[in-house]
C-alpha cells in the first residue's frame, strides 16, 4: 500500500515538471520540432519508396536482359540447325554423286576388261606386246574360222580407273573444305555471342536498346 502511493505520488511529481519544463518551451521552438518530425518521417517514406521502385525497375531489367539474350541464343540455334541440315543435306546428295560415279567407272573399267578377254576363236582380243602397243590393237589375220595366233608373252597389267580415282579426291577435298567452313563459321558465332554477352551492360531499369 505504501509502494503504491510513493509511486503515485512520484509520478505526479514527475509529471508536475515535466508540464512546467513544456511550459517554458517557446510555442515556435515547438513548431519547428514538429516541422523537422515531419519532413525527416516524409524523407524516411520517399527512401522506402524510392528503393522500392529501383529494386523493382532493376528486376524487370534483368528479366528482360534475360529474354534478349534468350532470343539471341534461340536464333543462333536455328541457324545453326538449318546451317547442319543444309551440311547434311550436301553431304548426302554429294556422297550419292560419288558413289554413283564410282559405279559407272566401275562398270566402265569392267567392260573394257570384257574386252581385252578371248571371247573365242575368230573373236580372240589379245593384249598386244610392247611393240604393237605403241601401234595399237593387233587382231588376228585370216578368215574367222582360222585357229588363233599363238598369245604373247604375258604381260603385268592392271586396269586402274583414274579418273575415277582423281575424281573422287577432288570431291572428298570440297566436301572436307565445306565442312571445314562451316565449322569455323559456327565456332566463330559461338564465340561472337559470348563476347557480346560477357561486354553487354546490364540495364538498371530495363531500357533495352
Amino acid at each position: 500500500m505504501l509502494a503504491a502511493l510513493a509511486a503515485r505520488f512520484g509520478l505526479s511529481l514527475l509529471m508536475s515538471r515535466l508540464r512546467m519544463i513544456v511550459g517554458r518551451v517557446p510555442a515556435s521552438l515547438w513548431i519547428v520540432l514538429a516541422v523537422v518530425l515531419i519532413g525527416t518521417a516524409g524523407v524516411i517514406l520517399h527512401r522506402r519508396e524510392v528503393a522500392a521502385h529501383y529494386k523493382t525497375a532493376y528486376e524487370a531489367g534483368r528479366t528482360a536482359e534475360r529474354a534478349l539474350w534468350e532470343r539471341r541464343l534461340a536464333d543462333a540455334r536455328d541457324e545453326g540447325e538449318r546451317w547442319r541440315s543444309d551440311y547434311e543435306a550436301a553431304a548426302a546428295k554429294l556422297t550419292t554423286q560419288i558413289g554413283e560415279n564410282h559405279a559407272l567407272e566401275t562398270r566402265l573399267a569392267a567392260a573394257l576388261a570384257d574386252d581385252l578377254r578371248v571371247q573365242g576363236p575368230g573373236r580372240a582380243g589379245v593384249c598386244p606386246g610392247p611393240a604393237a602397243a605403241a601401234g595399237g590393237s593387233r587382231t588376228a589375220d585370216g578368215p574367222a574360222d582360222a585357229p588363233l595366233a599363238p598369245l604373247p608373252p604375258e604381260q603385268p597389267l592392271a586396269i586402274v580407273p583414274w579418273g575415277d580415282l582423281v575424281r573422287y579426291a577432288e570431291q572428298a577435298d570440297l566436301a572436307r573444305a565445306e565442312a571445314v567452313t562451316w565449322r569455323t563459321w559456327y565456332l566463330a558465332n559461338v564465340e561472337a555471342l559470348r563476347k557480346a554477352r560477357l561486354d553487354a551492360p546490364s540495364p538498371l531499369f530495363g531500357n533495352e536498346k
